[in-house]
């Protein structure tokens, strides 16, 4: 649900506060930053993801190992 949201923000325009006015220079390494931002937001939320896929696939194999001996 959270990569969801996340790609969500990708596909609209950026977010800008109001009254912020850009050269096109700027505005071009502002998108670029934002855009760069939420790519990494999307592999730290796809790393978590795995990590506790790990931690319960250990979990689980701690207590078939344990149940077998």
């Amino acid at each position: 649900m959270m990569q969801q949201t996340v790609y969500e923000l990708m596909t609209c325009r950026p977010h800008v506060p109001d009254g912020v006015r850009f050269t096109e220079e700027s505005w071009r390494l502002y998108v670029q930053g934002y855009n760069h931002g939420l790519v990494i937001v999307l592999k730290a939320l796809k790393a978590t993801e795995a990590r506790f896929d790990l931690v319960q696939r250990t979990k689980r194999i701690e207590r078939k190992r344990r149940k077998t001996q």
